[in-house]
């Protein structure tokens, strides 16, 4: 006859015959598990403003920073392009020096990066007759991207508390 054995849920059990293995903890730090969605050609915004914070948001997750960059405007002075680069798009401009003030060497961060997002504006949907969408799109970084702990240090992330102010 089998013998039916209870435990109390406020006791601790120990199985002589049961072997532990201590494994390390798994710490989560500020890391975002939120899901962030990959722009592609095509994907459609009511605005400019919605694109760039929605491509703000994805190069945070992925470690790097953007900025606005050129626009062209049609005949009735409204933009119809823009294009949004990763911080560290283009070449540095050269140096203009100084000698009879004092100045701080910073580097440049820029190093020829080719990663971008275009939108342009369609005007062919009667639904949302002027809405943006993504015109060209690369993921072309020459450069490390940065680890979600580093990537609140870009000038774009950085922010100060009301209190600290």
């Amino acid at each position: 006859m089998q013998e039916k054995v209870l435990f109390d849920l406020n006791e601790t059990y120990f199985d002589d015959n049961f072997e532990t293995v201590e494994e390390p903890a798994i710490v989560h730090d500020d890391i975002s598990l939120e899901i962030v969605d990959t722009p592609f050609i095509g994907k459609c915004f009511l605005s400019e403003e919605e694109a760039f914070a929605f491509y703000q948001k994805f190069a945070k997750h992925n470690g790097f920073s953007i900025r606005k960059g050129r626009f062209t405007n049609d005949k009735d002075g409204e933009m119809n392009r823009r294009d949004f680069f990763c911080h560290r798009q283009g070449k540095p401009d050269p140096k203009k020096v100084d000698h009879s003030k004092k100045q701080s060497n910073r580097c440049s961060s820029r190093c020829g990066c080719k990663a971008h997002m275009r939108i342009a504006l369609r005007r062919t949907n009667e639904i949302f007759p002027e809405e943006r969408h993504v015109a060209t799109f690369s993921l072309e970084h020459n450069h490390e991207l940065l680890s979600a702990k580093e990537v609140r240090f870009l000038p774009s992330y950085r922010t100060i508390t009301k209190e600290d102010k």
